[in-house]
């Protein structure tokens, strides 16, 4: 179930709310465990297993947060038992098809036996939870929080449903005391719909319209595409995946504020960005705070000399590519980015924030550039299409085909450009509680549901990973 479907606006949420609302505070966590798991369970329909792996990794990492407060020994055992079911999870259902592939490319003997045949498939949002009780069971161990003795309060944080299937990745910490404040309000309800109708515009209205631009550069194939229209192709994945995932952010901050709470911002209009080291700064928030404090900072972070840096920077960034995908591409994507804020490290960047209009051309060649490995997992492919962007290799098949697609798509690359600065929220924090904002909020929900009954919707594309 995603949060722009008919079956989650029409059925699941207005029957959440009603009894949410209904039950008094000390059966609201109960009702957010219970919801949870409908949640999941409709999302995860053709993988049943998937959700006894959830609740296993739940109570699996329960029990570890409780074992690292029975003494220093139990500590140490608890922690790196809990590390090795985390990891060794990711490892199986994310990479185990990878590393098989890799093995066999090199052992081509090894096809005939069962690693020919080794396959799983990736359960819905196991790189978000996973990483969320990763975080867990560090804070724990570092002694920053004590061990959740109840298994209620730590089920609603592994399964609670506006983060559970593509975060924001949150802290227990945090995340903990709002279930104990928690207090809906007349104001929270007003925001969270707000929120949420905002998300579902940018998700329905602009993410689901232009990724039709690049399924339509896939369909007429890499190798017979212009040079203009490849580069307006890689505008529209850059903006559907913008909008895309920044229509689910908000979305779930929305639903969060509806049940009386607040989840983190994972965007900051990353667009506008001077540098690629700002944009990461500004896109997916939660998740490069992640492997700041648990990956990069362990590590030495800055502390240890440049030499040092520079390969604590090349963990992060290959980490975060694999994250992304267990595929060459995702590797090779993660590298790009190495290099590039590697470069900009050693002295790029204080040129470019002295030089914002340089920054903003800099970036503006730099992001369609970069989404473009991100986009493409076969490496062939990805060598035909960057090759077309400088008009090398097949010929254009269709002459004036940017003309054709241009007149189609031409203003909502315009109106996704306009939108990806900062105006949207600065409207929003404008307008918000103006009437004439309400009546235009209740006219995009109608029509964005209507769109979505009748076909116009794709699964939130952050869902895959």
């Amino acid at each position: 179930m995603v949060f722009s479907s008919v079956d989650f606006l029409i059925k699941f949420l207005p029957v959440f709310l009603a009894v949410y609302y209904a039950v008094p505070k000390a059966w609201k966590i109960p009702v957010i465990c219970a919801a949870s798991l409908v949640f999941y369970t409709a999302g995860s329909i053709e993988e049943p297993w998937s959700i006894g792996l959830l609740i296993a990794s739940g109570v699996i990492n329960y029990c570890a947060g409780l074992g690292m407060e029975k003494g220093e020994k139990s500590k140490k055992i608890s922690f790196a038992l809990g590390l090795i079911w985390n990891i060794g999870l990711l490892l199986l259902f994310k990479y185990g098809v990878f590393i098989c592939d890799c093995l066999i490319s090199v052992f081509p003997a090894l096809a005939d036996g069962p690693l020919g045949t080794f396959w799983v498939e990736l359960p819905l949002g196991v790189s978000f939870y996973t990483f969320m009780m990763i975080s867990y069971l560090a804070d724990v161990h570092k002694g920053m929080i004590g061990a959740e003795k109840n298994p209620l309060r730590f089920a609603a944080y592994v399964l609670y449903f506006p983060k559970l299937t593509s975060g924001p990745i949150t802290r227990y910490e945090g995340f903990s005391e709002q279930l104990g404040s928690r207090k809906v309000t007349r104001e929270q309800i007003e925001e969270g719909v707000r929120l949420f109708v905002f998300g579902l515009v940018f998700k329905v209205f602009l993410a689901n319209q232009l990724g039709n631009l690049w399924s339509d550069v896939r369909t007429i194939g890499f190798d017979s595409v212009s040079v203009a229209l490849a580069w307006m192709g890689l505008a529209g994945f850059s903006l559907q995946l913008h909008f895309d995932f920044w229509g689910y952010s908000l979305m779930a901050m929305g639903l969060a504020r509806l049940m009386g709470m607040e989840l983190p911002r994972n965007f900051d209009a990353p667009y506008t960005s001077v540098s690629m080291t700002e944009f990461w700064r500004r896109w997916h928030m939660t998740l490069g705070g992640w492997f700041r404090d648990y990956v990069y900072i362990p590590l030495g972070g800055s502390r240890r000399g440049r030499a040092r840096t520079i390969l604590n920077m090349l963990a992060v960034w290959l980490l975060t590519g694999l994250w992304h995908g267990a595929d060459w591409n995702f590797i090779l994507w993660g590298l790009l980015l190495f290099a590039v804020m590697t470069v900009e490290r050693l002295g790029l960047k204080d040129w470019l924030d002295s030089h914002r209009t340089a920054g903003h051309i800099y970036m503006a060649l730099l992001i369609p550039l970069s989404w473009m490995v991100f986009a493409i997992s076969r490496l062939k492919q990805l060598r035909v299409y960057a090759g077309r962007l400088v008009g090398i290799g097949a010929v254009n098949v269709m002459p004036g085909d940017w003309l054709k697609y241009g007149r189609t798509y031409w203003w909502l690359l315009v109106l996704g450009i306009i939108m990806s600065t900062g105006l949207p929220m600065r409207i929003y924090r404008r307008w918000s509680k103006k009437t004439w904002f309400w009546l235009v909020c209740a006219g995009c929900a109608g029509l964005a549901t209507f769109c979505i009954y009748k076909g116009s919707n794709d699964p939130f594309m952050y869902f895959r990973f």
